[in-house]
């Protein structure tokens, strides 16, 4: 497999060309990710008749034995690479030979790239919520057994009504409760451009389990899923400086 752009030049690359074109630094992360997305893409060829049976069970296979090779720490990228998307195919493609070169057919990085994210930010909303729902189970059971332990409540700094210090804790299950609600997702679809016969549903379905896109082209381009996550998420580093600062 020949690295991006190499047709474009009659000679070698500067390394610090390459070094400045690779991603491989922020996007290698994306992996596990790049390689659900293939094998969810590799199904889609075959039930559009580009690839064969035997074309799609070598490329799974291939792709399983580069996430092998990935945590064993057998492979490892190089920045003329470029990029997650094209380690895993080049090193697929070794594996394979051209069937691998073949999953590329109908799609583009840009595809990968918004698939990638939101498949990875979605496991990562899925970890944070896990540990916000473990916090709430112990908020829980702390106001179980503080149920008629009196404290005064605090406005401004200024002591307030009586309340119970289970009613306090539980005050912060409910804050984790709204931003588990807010940061979980909602059926948002992970849709990229689909060229030729390849149809979009099946490769989406199995990658992501979410419904059709509206639109390829709007689901392609934006990165505001990111921005979303980032703004839903936030509020839960505020709570507990603010349970601290309510304890002293």
């Amino acid at each position: 497999m020949t690295s991006a752009r190499s047709g474009r030049f009659a000679g070698e690359r500067a390394p610090a060309f390459v070094a400045l074109n690779s991603s491989l630094a922020l996007d290698w992360r994306l992996w596990p990710e790049d390689i659900q997305g293939s094998v969810a893409h590799a199904r889609a060829l075959e039930g559009a008749g580009l690839l064969s049976a035997a074309e799609r069970e070598a490329i799974e296979d291939g792709l399983a034995a580069v996430g092998r090779e990935v945590e064993a720490g057998e492979f490892v990228p190089a920045d003329a690479d470029e990029d997650v998307h094209m380690a895993v195919e080049r090193r697929l493609t070794e594996l394979i030979g051209e069937a691998g070169a073949r999953l590329h057919t109908g799609r583009s990085r840009n595809d990968q790239v918004v698939t990638d994210v939101r498949l990875h930010l979605r496991r990562v909303v899925e970890r944070q919520d896990a540990a916000l729902a473990a916090l709430q189970g112990v908020l829980i059971s702390r106001a179980a057994d503080h149920t008629d332990t009196v404290m005064p409540a605090y406005t401004h700094l200024q002591r307030a009504q009586v309340t119970s210090l289970a009613q306090h804790l539980l005050a912060y299950f409910w804050m984790l409760e709204r931003d588990r609600t807010r940061s979980r997702p909602r059926g948002r679809p992970a849709s990229s451009r689909r060229s030729g016969q390849v149809p979009r549903s099946a490769s989406i379905s199995i990658s992501t389990a979410r419904p059709r896109p509206p639109n390829s082209v709007s689901s392609a381009s934006p990165r505001t899923h990111s921005t979303r996550s980032r703004a839903a998420t936030s509020p839960s580093i505020i709570w507990p400086p603010r349970r601290s600062s309510a304890r002293i």
